[in-house]
C-alpha cells in the first residue's frame, strides 16, 4: 500500500472512532482516551494526524454537515406547487438520512442545539453551506407565493433565522435533560409552519371583517 493511502486509511480510522464517541456522549464528556479505546488507536498518532481534541471534533462536525448537505442536494428537490407537501418532503428526506447514517445523529443535534462555545465561530464556518442550502430552499419556496404587503423576501429569509436561532434555543432550555432529535425535528417543522402562515385562520378572521 502507498504511503498516502496509508496515510489516508489511518486517518479516516480515527475520524471512524471519534465519530463514535461524538454520536454517544456531548463534547464536554468525550475524550481522546475514549477514542484511543474504542478504535485501538495510540494518542500519538491522534497527534500525528490532529492537533488536538478540538480540531479532531471540527473535522468529525464537517464530515457530518459536508454530508448531510450533499445528501439534501441529491435528494430533495424544491417543488413550489405545494409549500406544506414540500416542507414535508424536506424534514422525510433529513430523517432519512440520519435513519441511514445514525453515526451522524447525535453529533448533529448537539451542534445545532447545544454547540461548545469556544467553537461556536468555527461551527458556523463549517456548517455555511448547509445554511446556504437552506436559505436557497426557502428563497424558492418563498419567491413561489405571493407574500403579505411591504414584506421582501430577502427581509422573511432573515427573519426565519433570527427565529430559527430563537427556537433552538429555547427547545435547549426546555428540553435540556432530554434531547431527541425526532422531537426536535418535528417541533422544528411546526414552528415553520407558524412562521409561513401565522395563527390566525384566515376564513376565520374574515368572519370579523
Amino acid at each position: 500500500m502507498k504511503r498516502k493511502a496509508k496515510n489516508q486509511q489511518s486517518r479516516q480510522k480515527i475520524i471512524d472512532s471519534a465519530l463514535q464517541e461524538f454520536s454517544e456522549k456531548y463534547y464536554a464528556e468525550a475524550s481522546l482516551n475514549s477514542i484511543c479505546s474504542t478504535g485501538n488507536i495510540s494518542k500519538g498518532i491522534i497527534y500525528h494526524y490532529f492537533n488536538d481534541k478540538d480540531d479532531l471534533y471540527l473535522t468529525c462536525v464537517r464530515e457530518c454537515f459536508d454530508s448531510l448537505t450533499a445528501y439534501l442536494s441529491e435528494n430533495f428537490i424544491v417543488d413550489n406547487t405545494n409549500v406544506k407537501v414540500c416542507l414535508q418532503k424536506y424534514f422525510t428526506v433529513r430523517n432519512v438520512f440520519f435513519n441511514e447514517n445514525p453515526i451522524y445523529l447525535k453529533l448533529f443535534f448537539n451542534t445545532v442545539i447545544n454547540p461548545p462555545e469556544h467553537l461556536i465561530k468555527a461551527i458556523k464556518e463549517i456548517r455555511a453551506e448547509f445554511d446556504g442550502l437552506n436559505i436557497s430552499i426557502l428563497t424558492k419556496l418563498l419567491e413561489s407565493v405571493k407574500l403579505n404587503s411591504g414584506i421582501a423576501i430577502s427581509e422573511a429569509v432573515e427573519h426565519f433565522r433570527m427565529y430559527q436561532d430563537y427556537f433552538n434555543l429555547r427547545y435547549q432550555l426546555e428540553h435540556k435533560n432530554n434531547l431527541s432529535l425526532e422531537e426536535h425535528e418535528e417541533h422544528c417543522h411546526r414552528w415553520l409552519n407558524i412562521f409561513l402562515y401565522g395563527i390566525i385562520n384566515q376564513e376565520e378572521e374574515t368572519i370579523y371583517e
